[in-house]
């Protein structure tokens, strides 16, 4: 999964769980939310 905004970016795997796989200029407690609310909608984004 792909997260961008303005000039920041982040690519996450979902499988077999959520874990960060790049990270380009968002600060630790962005990539927090960012992961919690990948938690949240997992099967979701999987179904993406």
């Amino acid at each position: 999964m792909h997260v961008d905004r303005d000039n920041l970016s982040a690519k996450l795997w979902l499988d077999p769980d959520v874990r960060l796989a790049e990270n380009l200029g968002y600060k630790r407690h962005e990539l927090r939310v960012i992961e919690r609310l990948a938690h949240e909608n997992l099967e979701n984004l999987r179904d993406e």
